[in-house]
């Protein structure tokens, strides 16, 4: 009888191969086949961590991912073991795997998840923002229409905002913010993180518009300190527009959301103030 087959989605080191989990180590180890991002950073990590495996490994990255996908199953239903990895991170973050993961979960295929480096939890973590309520984008939208709809959510919204961006691309996006944004809104701009060259820069868009305007490489994760709630004195007409999409036929929590994140308002503060009303 054929043993089941299972589908390991790893994460693996974003840059400092020791950060490289006791878990990870053994299914490199156990694997009969690995797709990885990056074949050859697969073999770089697999040197560093002195593994030798009899794996059989082949490229998967986003222009082959649907390509590749049925051959992957087929393998896991015929009892193999599939390890996806990225090239750093945790695959389907802004990595591939999501399409492959989708497949599998329709198809009842087990799967096993192999937690471990995030980009954006660890720049938020080492942030001092807000961590309680927080979105990450991935990387902005090309298209300059949707760019400034993210930026426009960005402004109004109180929790905490994380995107990736190229070097060669964050001088004009921070100029871009600084059209949307308070001038002073904090950000903190990580870069090259756990690698050698690590880098944490804090302050304001003013202040970090004058750093990019230097030479800056590596890959970079930023985040965006939440906008600040307004004062109390914008609740009422807050509660009045609240009440207005309540009677038009709007659920309480979705008016709540709706009203608090154009106006930039707590959504907790400004639900508890029309509980009692909206019942009435």
């Amino acid at each position: 009888m054929t043993k089941p087959g299972k589908l390991v989605l790893a994460a693996r080191p974003i840059g400092n191969f020791k950060d490289s989990s006791l878990r990870l180590i053994a299914a490199l180890k156990s694997a009969d086949l690995i797709a990885a991002e990056d074949t050859r950073k697969l073999k770089r990590l697999l040197s560093d961590l002195a593994i030798k495996t009899s794996a059989k490994i082949i490229s998967y990255f986003e222009e082959n991912e649907i390509s590749k996908i049925g051959y992957l199953l087929t393998e896991v239903r015929a009892g193999k073991e599939v390890l996806l990895i990225s090239d750093a991170g945790t695959v389907t973050i802004s990595d591939p795997g999501f399409k492959l993961v989708q497949a599998a979960v329709a198809e009842g295929i087990q799967l096993e998840v192999l937690p471990g480096a995030s980009a954006p939890i660890a720049a938020l973590t080492l942030s001092g923002f807000a961590t309680d309520e927080f979105t990450f984008i991935g990387f902005l939208p090309r298209k300059k229409s949707l760019r400034e709809q993210k930026y426009l959510e960005i402004r109004n919204a109180t929790r905490t905002f994380i995107f990736f961006e190229s070097p060669r691309r964050i001088l004009s996006t921070l100029k871009e913010l600084n059209d949307f944004l308070a001038s002073e809104r904090l950000l903190v701009i990580a870069r090259e993180l756990t690698k050698t060259y690590e880098e944490i820069i804090r302050g304001n868009l003013a202040e970090l518009i004058i750093w990019a305007k230097g030479e800056v490489l590596g890959e970079i994760t930023v985040v965006v300190d939440g906008a600040k709630a307004k004062p109390e004195a914008d609740l009422p007409a807050a509660i009045g527009e609240v009440l207005n999409l309540i009677r038009l036929g709007v659920s309480h929590k979705d008016a709540v959301n709706q009203v608090a994140l154009s106006r930039g308002l707590a959504k907790r503060a400004l639900y508890q103030a029309t509980l009692e009303l909206a019942h009435e």
